[in-house]
């Protein structure tokens, strides 16, 4: 008997095997979910404060403020519109959201990526 990831394996004498799954708890769904929620708001606090100390101090206003205002803009993007479908992914067995979800929250990802490379 082989015990691997929660999958018992028995292999009898007529080398047939057969898979049983045990009752395991998986805590993934609980978790992963958990960590997204902290990230998601201290990432919307953390972009939206800073922007709103450039937006609000005129001082603060120069051209690497403003770039890092850009890209504070684009990680709010992503914490918005990717962040939220991607912990879907470890709560629910299919994709919910429809063909158009996912192709937008794919947009998402990669046009930050590439904003933030340019």
């Amino acid at each position: 008997m082989l015990l691997l990831d929660g999958i018992t394996i028995n292999a009898s004498a007529s080398n047939s095997s057969r898979i049983e799954q045990k009752d395991v708890l998986v805590l993934e769904p609980y978790i992963v979910p958990v960590f997204f929620g902290l990230i998601f708001v201290s990432g919307v606090v953390g972009n939206g404060g800073l922007m709103f100390i450039i937006c609000r101090y005129k001082s603060m206003r120069n051209l690497p403020n403003i770039f890092v205002f850009n890209l504070a803009l684009g990680d709010l993007f992503i914490l918005l519109f990717a962040v939220p479908f991607t912990t879907s992914i470890y709560m629910f067995d299919s994709w919910p959201f429809g063909e158009f979800v996912c192709k937008a929250s794919e947009f998402a990802k990669v046009f930050q990526s590439m904003s933030s490379i340019s």
